[in-house]
């Protein structure tokens, strides 16, 4: 993740670019460690990981990061925040996303194509 934090002090959720996002990744990854595997324990909430986020970049002086988020067996998150690099550009503030549908027509009908129509060989 990427934090740009100009200002110090508190860091407020909807700072942070697609944070939901990525919360969303690491706990349907905990979901898969943690069906084949005890060790992985609990998740920690939705709310606990971002406490953990948020509690170690408040900690970090203004500065433009990058924000890593692992999450370990038993459930131990560890957020590493290093400075992002000098090219990385700059960080565009979040927007929201619209998803859009297109529908999609199957067919029972079997075709049979060669590869030589096609013209992959």
């Amino acid at each position: 993740m990427r934090y740009t934090n100009a200002h110090g002090g508190e860091v407020l959720r909807e700072d942070i670019p697609l944070i939901d996002y990525h919360i969303a990744r690491l706990k349907e990854a905990h979901a898969h460690f943690a069906e084949n595997d005890s060790a992985w324990g609990e998740w920690p909430g939705d709310d606990g990981v971002w406490q953990s986020i948020r509690s170690r970049l408040e900690e970090a002086h203004a500065g433009d990061w990058r924000v890593r988020v692992v999450l370990h067996a038993g459930a131990t998150i560890e957020v590493q925040v290093v400075p992002a690099p000098a090219g990385a550009g700059e960080q565009h503030p979040q927007t929201s996303t619209v998803l859009t549908f297109r529908a999609v027509l199957l067919s029972t009908r079997v075709f049979s194509v060669s590869a030589t129509e096609t013209g992959v060989y």
